[in-house]
């Protein structure tokens, strides 16, 4: 059986694989069922006026989409390598280190405890984007090489990115942010 945190020998060295837990997709799926029992529901079962009648089926859609990126992330693997990062799975993306162009990392703060939230990693080079959240196991792994690819390439990073990257341990100097 593989664990959520495999490393295999590719053609191009060692690569890890890295997956979302099973309790994070869980959880995410309660949220996401649940949202559209809560908002589609109602629309079977009462006469309900069209202005509102619309309002929940706009909601509905945001669940709907939630429930989509959702089942992509639960099939989908981060495989990471020296030479550049890959989304295995539904809509596979490519891209490789020598090619970055960007690096973002966002931080999304829970609702009352600022402290507390997750991370997402944006990579891009001039034909893809690759979004990767901190709920997945090896994150700090998956971050580190990014880091290491944007300072090789002398990308600049802008001072968002920079804090949050220091709050994973890597220092100003380590860094290329216009400040």
């Amino acid at each position: 059986m593989r664990t959520a945190v495999d490393t295999v020998r590719g053609s191009g060295g060692k690569v890890s694989i890295h997956r979302y837990p099973t309790s994070s997709l869980l959880f995410d799926g309660i949220r996401a069922v649940l949202g559209m029992a809560l908002t589609l529901g109602p629309l079977a079962f009462l006469d309900i006026a069209w202005p509102m009648a619309g309002v929940l089926v706009l909601v509905g859609l945001i669940f709907l989409v939630f429930s989509f990126n959702l089942a992509v992330r639960s099939l989908s693997s981060i495989e990471l390598s020296d030479d550049g990062v890959c989304r295995g799975g539904p809509m596979t993306r490519r891209l490789a280190w020598a090619d970055l162009t960007s690096m973002k990392l966002a931080h999304y703060a829970a609702p009352r405890r600022p402290s507390e939230g997750w991370y997402q990693l944006t990579v891009k080079d001039s034909d893809t984007s690759l979004k990767i959240e901190s709920t997945i196991e090896g994150f700090g792994d998956i971050l580190s090489a990014a880091v290491r690819a944007a300072r090789a390439g002398g990308l600049p990073l802008d001072p968002a990115t920079g804090d949050n990257i220091r709050v994973f341990g890597w220092h100003a100097d380590q860094l290329h942010d216009d400040r």
